[in-house]
């Protein structure tokens, strides 16, 4: 419940502040005028967030077959963080903090805003957490137990933003436009999206990707503690939404011309990013440093424990057929542990028997 209610707070406070930026920026003429102290220092702020993030991601990979890690679908965690730091950048282009020149890479409208924004940043990332998600929802609730992911399902997943940004791209749906109306094709300036409607259909298409993703980690919530990540995205889910939907009504009504804003959305963004991935992933990296060991006869104790009655509902037929199975195999062990012992009392007095024989045999000689 506390995550909800910090989600609910994080909303009533960022929709007072979109509100401030709105009547603010009314005044601005859409001039944003970059390059700001703060925007060199969230700048900072977010370039020192990705170190060790980065870092997390590098070590991850290096102990991919380390079995706590094993189970954490290492592949689709760093693709997820690569689409990660590719919307973190992409936003920090977006909202414009260091200038757009006339010509330069920046100015190259659809990429930013469509393919390395939304597509490969935000859908990529999202759709890995959520192929993830997937996998796990048909194991344990639909009893595909042999079901493994791959990059076909993640890119079926991927595709309508694919389509999306390809109309976009095809129609000009973002466009640069110069601060100075003498010279429409030098100087500084900033993309526009061109028609409502394409800020419209990015929004619905990625409200649905995240239903989508909601959708899955609610069938999972009574699934092992091991797979449960229900409480982890109801902690963060409300404040990754409504930010990046905030973020596509700042930069079509223009609010992000102010540095305030602009560096509101962009750090807010960047928290998403990395709060969903230290969240799930921060205790295993740190064990793995400093308690490798130790942590992971900790894990398997945790994964060798009976299972409640909740996460007993989720798993397999075939799962459960094995733990009876088990509990029958120890049964059986055990009664073969008392007749080994009764077996091993009964040849001791054999022996001692024969040990008496054998003296009575030698005084009689």
């Amino acid at each position: 419940m506390a995550g909800w209610q910090f989600g609910h707070c994080l909303l009533y406070t960022a929709v007072f502040f979109s509100l401030q930026l709105q009547i603010s920026s009314a005044t601005n003429n859409d001039i944003v005028h970059p390059r700001k102290p703060l925007d060199y220092l969230v700048g900072i702020v977010i370039a020192l967030g990705c170190v060790p993030f980065i870092l997390g991601n590098i070590i991850l990979l290096v102990n991919r077959n380390y079995r706590p890690i094993k189970t954490r679908s290492v592949t689709l965690t760093v693709l997820s963080s690569v689409g990660g730091l590719i919307w973190v950048v992409a936003t920090i282009v977006v909202n414009d903090h260091f200038g757009r020149r006339w010509g330069s890479v920046w100015t190259i409208c659809s990429l930013w805003t469509f393919w390395l924004q939304a597509c490969f940043g935000f859908s990529l990332w999202l759709n890995c957490l959520t192929m993830r998600l997937l996998t796990l929802y048909l194991i344990f609730v639909r009893k595909r137990k042999d079901f493994k992911y791959n990059f076909f399902i993640l890119f079926l997943l991927l595709l309508p933003a694919i389509v999306f940004c390809i109309c976009a791209s095809a129609k000009h749906g973002s466009r640069f436009k110069s601060f100075h109306s003498s010279l429409p094709h030098q100087g500084d300036g900033d993309c526009k999206i061109q028609q409502i409607y394409w800020s419209y259909g990015l929004l619905i298409l990625l409200l649905l990707y995240f239903l989508v993703f909601l959708g899955f980690s609610f069938k999972l919530r009574n699934t092992m503690a091991q797979f449960n990540e229900f409480r982890l995205i109801c902690n963060g889910g409300v404040m990754t939404l409504f930010l990046f939907l905030l973020s596509l009504v700042t930069i079509q009504t223009d609010t992000y011309t102010l540095a305030t804003g602009r560096c509101f959305l962009s750090f807010s963004v960047a928290v998403a990013v990395f709060y969903y991935f230290w969240a799930r992933n921060g205790e295993v990296v740190y064990n793995v440093i400093f308690y490798k060991k130790e942590y992971e006869q900790k894990f398997h104790e945790e994964l060798n424990r009976l299972p409640s009655e909740h996460e007993r509902e989720s798993f397999p037929d075939s799962f459960r057929n094995m733990e009876t199975q088990l509990k029958e195999a120890r049964e059986k062990i055990a009664q073969y542990h008392i007749r080994t012992k009764q077996l091993e009392d009964e040849l001791g007095g054999m022996e001692e028997k024969y040990n008496q024989l054998q003296q009575r045999a030698l005084l009689q000689a």
